[in-house]
């Protein structure tokens, strides 16, 4: 059973790795809102993999956590990358999903079999 840290250190190591991710944090989704939050208090630079904890269950002596993983960027101010962006986002997310299912060493993680994918577009000026 891994702990919390040492799931954290997966996803965090799979961000650092994957040539597009520029920022990886995990908590409440809400703190990302302020500009400053970041790594060591960096302004944020996307895209961004986000993780937040969803439930922690207990059964039977086993400790299973569920995360929602978020994978977020930019939109122009004239909202004219939206495609780009969905585009792009989406293609990450089948990396996320493969890696985590396909690479033997991260077995201890297990991904569920059908994901869901939603299109969230908010207005934050965190320039």
């Amino acid at each position: 059973m891994l702990t919390l840290s040492q799931h954290i250190k997966l996803f965090r190591d799979f961000a650092t790795a994957h040539n597009q991710i520029k920022t990886f944090n995990w908590g409440a989704l809400s703190e990302l809102t302020n500009s400053e939050h970041g790594n060591a208090g960096e302004r944020l630079k996307y895209p961004i993999m986000f993780m937040d904890i969803e439930a922690v269950n207990v059964q039977g002596g086993n400790l299973n956590r569920s995360y929602n993983i978020y994978i977020i960027d930019r939109l122009a101010k004239a909202n004219d990358n939206k495609e780009t962006v969905l585009n792009n986002t989406q293609l990450i997310c089948f990396d996320v999903l493969s890696y985590f299912k396909n690479t033997p060493p991260n077995a201890k993680v297990v991904m569920e079999q059908s994901s869901q994918l939603t299109d969230v577009s908010n207005y934050t000026d965190d320039s």
